[in-house]
């Protein structure tokens, strides 16, 4: 099983979500099972966990423009 750190998006290959991310070292980051299919460098669809956080830092950002 993958699972995704919803820090850096590092994906991690183990049994159980991990406690620390390998990728980035952060502690205490959330971890969320990921489909092998669709890991990082493979033809994504863009529903990765990264990429929600991106879409919303963008949504985010638009709503203080219009402020």
């Amino acid at each position: 099983m993958w699972f995704e750190c919803s820090e850096c998006g590092g994906h991690v290959p183990s049994a159980a979500a991990p406690i620390v991310c390998p990728a980035c070292g952060l502690a205490g980051a959330t971890f969320t099972p990921a489909d092998a299919g669709h890991l990082a460098g493979d033809d994504s669809d863009g529903d990765g966990l990264r990429a929600s956080w991106f879409r919303a830092g963008l949504e985010q950002a638009e709503l203080v423009d219009r402020v």
